[in-house]
């Protein structure tokens, strides 16, 4: 399904992992563009791997987004580098660490209780990532 990003609350979210420290970064944009939240969060040894790190960067994300404003915004557009952390967003890949599991399972959480509201995951490529 094509969304208008003009239109949306965009949160972008990014993890990383370095010798078992990870750690993450969310943007989330109002549907004016305007910055309305930033966070960069430390894991440390909670996000062991860079699929962990993504992961629970996303769920952070729509932590952070349910403690702002969303306006008169049509949905939500959720942007993140990690292909495997959409796939499981949409169902087309399983987690199979049990973090991956927890993660996915708390944003799926976060998403029922926000019914009625039409929120979208998009991959964006590494290289293409700013």
């Amino acid at each position: 399904m094509s969304v208008d990003p003009s239109r949306c609350v965009r949160v972008y979210f990014d993890g990383a992992c370095r010798r078992c420290l990870g750690g993450g970064g969310i943007l989330v944009y109002g549907a004016d563009g305007v910055l309305l939240a930033a966070e960069a969060l430390y894991y440390g040894e909670q996000a062991p791997t860079n699929n962990t790190s993504e992961a629970q960067a996303m769920v952070d994300g729509l932590h952070l987004l349910g403690r702002v404003p969303w306006g008169n915004s049509e949905g939500v557009l959720v942007t993140g580098d990690s292909k495997l952390t959409i796939q499981f967003m949409h169902r087309t890949a399983r987690p199979g660490k049990r973090e991956l599991v927890q993660a996915v399972q708390e944003a799926r959480n976060i998403l029922a209780r926000w019914r009625g509201k039409r929120v979208h995951f998009r991959h964006v490529p590494r290289d293409q990532n700013q």
